[in-house]
């Protein structure tokens, strides 16, 4: 029986595609995008593995970044050339700047950001931020995700700042919150008017009151007439020996059921109060 050898570069486009689709988008991007090579570099730009990029890498359970020297070539070398395909990207906030300037994104409308720091508060939904066209006039779906525990969120004054009427879906999630509900995630959220889906994750410690449905209610969902999907876990811990009345199950839900939640399951342990 005689073997037959085919190059790769002999096989019809149709069919290269169909091998390329079976491997990871990053790996095909970094791996034939600007080696020489017209015809796979043009393959490789194909919306397929243009459309969503993640710049995150599992590592023994943790999330952390792709290595530097990824990263720099795909901000010098692939970002550019494949910006204008790019409308979904996925990275750890430390990175925030180096993607975000290496790139002009005309199609990018939703952003995964993960293990958020005080800098996404400080720098990224202000007026002061050289990013807020990105998040006030192109984002309409965003995840902002810290997993760590005692995580701080720095304080900041959102009434100055101007809302974002394009974000549509946004999705928080945070490990241990010890300060700054009231005085950032709440003023945050309100600016958000036009949103229509919401979740929200969040531990929130050494607290001076229960976060149930009336307070939800009255401080972020009243200002929400376009909200139709609301996802929520929230947890709150008070502070101990604090003299606020002990609350049930019940009394908890029924302040949900109260707004119209009829879905929600409350488990209060006054055992640490």
């Amino acid at each position: 029986m005689y073997r037959t050898d085919t190059h790769l570069l002999a096989l019809p486009d149709e069919i290269l595609l169909t091998i390329l689709k079976k491997l990871d988008n990053m790996f095909v991007l970094y791996s034939l995008i600007d080696i020489g090579i017209e015809r796979l570099d043009l393959l490789a730009q194909d919306i397929t593995f243009t459309n969503t990029l993640n710049f995150l890498s599992s590592e023994a359970d943790s999330i952390c970044s792709l290595n530097d020297s990824i990263i720099d070539r795909f901000c010098s070398d692939i970002l550019p050339r494949i910006q204008c395909t790019v409308q979904y990207l996925i990275f750890e906030s430390i990175i925030t700047e180096r993607i975000l300037l290496a790139i002009n994104c005309p199609n990018l409308t939703k952003l995964k950001i993960f293990n958020a720091n005080q800098d996404i508060a400080l720098h990224y939904f202000t007026n002061e931020s050289h990013f807020r066209h990105i998040f006030k006039q192109k984002i309409t779906d965003l995840t902002v995700i810290n997993h760590h525990t005692n995580a701080h969120i720095s304080t900041v004054d959102y009434t100055k700042n101007n809302d974002l009427p394009n974000l549509k879906c946004f999705s928080l999630r945070i490990g241990s919150l010890n300060d700054g509900y009231d005085t950032l995630i709440v003023p945050l959220l309100r600016r958000m008017r036009n949103r229509e889906e919401l979740t929200l994750d969040l531990r929130i410690d050494d607290q001076t009151r229960f976060v149930d449905g009336t307070q939800v209610h009255n401080e972020i969902l009243i200002h929400m007439a376009q909200l139709h999907k609301f996802i929520f876990y929230i947890k709150t811990t008070i502070q101990k020996n604090n003299s606020i009345p002990r609350l049930s199950n019940d009394d908890i839900q029924r302040t949900f059921n109260n707004i119209g939640y009829e879905q929600v399951g409350c488990i209060v342990d006054n055992r640490g109060i």
